[in-house]
């Protein structure tokens, strides 16, 4: 997804650690240390020692929530690996969660028959409301956006 400047603004005030990634990193045993895992961002780092009851992906996970606890941060961290054996962890910002919550709530909310009347007095509209209220003039933005498709759409079939 190509993100514009003010939507990168807006992501950033309501969510700073979106682009925040957790590199992690196997270290093995040296004279002075056991075997541990080294997670590091561009705020700082942090070793975690390695835990042989854990399997590797548990280990660096640890490690990346170690470090993201350090920090200050809270929300959910997905894990990929690296051809080179390290892993990269990156944060599912608290908005994006809020807003599948948001959709599945009214979908689910649609489909019991609570599509009629007002969306807006139903706890399911009151969840998307507030997460698009924040976006500004997104009706400009999206009948722009539409118009543009349906153009496209209608130059398509002649």
């Amino acid at each position: 997804m190509i993100r514009t400047d003010a939507e990168r603004n807006l992501v950033a005030q309501h969510d700073p650690v979106a682009f925040q990634a957790i590199t992690t990193r196997y270290r093995g045993p040296s004279n002075a240390r056991g075997s541990r895992v080294l997670a590091k961002c561009a705020g700082g780092s942090k070793s975690v020692g390695w835990e042989d009851e854990l399997g590797s992906e548990q280990n660096h996970h640890a490690a990346a929530r170690a470090l993201a606890n350090k920090m200050g941060w809270s929300g959910d961290l997905i894990p990929a690996g690296m051809p080179d054996g390290s892993y990269v962890h990156v944060f599912v910002p608290r908005s994006y969660a809020d807003a599948v919550l948001a959709v599945c709530e009214a979908r689910y909310a649609m489909r019991q028959g609570e599509n009629n009347g007002n969306p807006h007095a139903k706890a399911w509209g009151q969840a998307i409301t507030a997460l698009t209220d924040p976006v500004g003039d997104y009706e400009v933005q999206f009948s722009e956006t539409y118009r543009k498709f349906e153009q496209t759409k209608s130059t398509a079939t002649q």
